[in-house]
């Protein structure tokens, strides 16, 4: 009987060594497991956790591209929707924290800033600068903007409607931009939907609408061939004659929100007439 005992006990391991090692086995293995199991942070997210944004760029980059698709803003929740847009096939990345993307989309799409422009002769003046330099804008756009300048130039255009002085023509535009979604692919697309944004202004108002292939003779954009200079030097010229000539061969052009047309003007009869 001792003789079998004997051998029992050293064919078996003691209860307690076996409870030990599975402990020892669960220590060491849970950690590694739960560790290899948590997704991993997107690029976005851990740079803002870091703190490594470099004064918001990545931020205002994402935001673009939110613009780019107005219909996957994200919901409280992060999730995406989806539908047409502009963006070439671009999609919006997630990564940025629900509060941060909600702040971002309140500054792109916001009501108007300014209050109302009652000053009608300050209103038309206002107008006519603000038209030409758009349009100079357009024309000198790349006629290959990389996904940068595409995302620049959407989020000027719903900025601009936020901070335009006057605040009854920036929910004019505001509305324009939500019928006709700005167009970045090229020069051509974004001169061609300004001008057409444009017209859309002048049939709201029952403006004579402006022929959208004279607007690289109207807006001088510098995009052609050096024009020949006087010969006059510019120091015999008095200030107020000059500004009468440039005046009179560049044309202008009138607001329609401040009661008058826009029909481009060049010595004095409208283009195209």
């Amino acid at each position: 009987m001792r003789s079998n005992s004997s051998s029992c006990g050293s064919t078996f391991l003691p209860p307690r060594f076996v409870q030990l090692f599975l402990l020892a086995a669960l220590v060491l293995l849970l950690p590694s497991w739960l560790y290899l199991s948590r997704p991993a942070q997107s690029g976005a997210l851990a740079s803002l956790r870091l703190g490594s944004l470099p004064d918001g760029a990545h931020t205002a980059s994402q935001l673009a591209i939110l613009h780019l698709n107005p219909s996957a803003r994200p919901t409280a929740q992060g999730s995406q929707g989806s539908g047409p847009d502009d963006s070439a096939g671009k999609a919006f990345v997630p990564g940025l924290p629900a509060a941060v993307l909600q702040a971002s989309q309140g500054t792109l799409y916001g009501k108007p800033i300014m209050a109302k422009l009652g000053n009608e002769s300050a209103k038309a003046e206002l107008g006519r600068a603000t038209w030409k330099f758009l349009h100079t804008m357009t024309l000198r756009f790349p006629d290959e903007p990389s996904a940068s300048d595409r995302e620049a130039l959407l989020s000027f255009f719903h900025l601009f409607s936020r901070l335009y002085p006057c605040g009854e023509c920036a929910e004019h535009f505001q509305q324009l931009l939500r019928d006709l979604p700005p167009q970045t692919s090229s020069r051509l697309a974004a001169a061609g939907w300004l001008c057409a944004a444009h017209n859309r202004v002048n049939a709201r108002l029952g403006k004579a609408e402006f022929p959208c292939d004279k607007l690289d003779e109207t807006y001088d954009c510098g995009c052609g061939p050096p024009k020949k200079t006087s010969k006059v030097p510019p120091t015999l010229i008095h200030p107020e004659e000059a500004d009468a000539k440039a005046n009179h061969s560049q044309g202008s052009e009138d607001w329609g929100e401040g009661g008058k047309d826009y029909v481009p003007h060049r010595g004095g009869r409208p283009l195209g007439g």
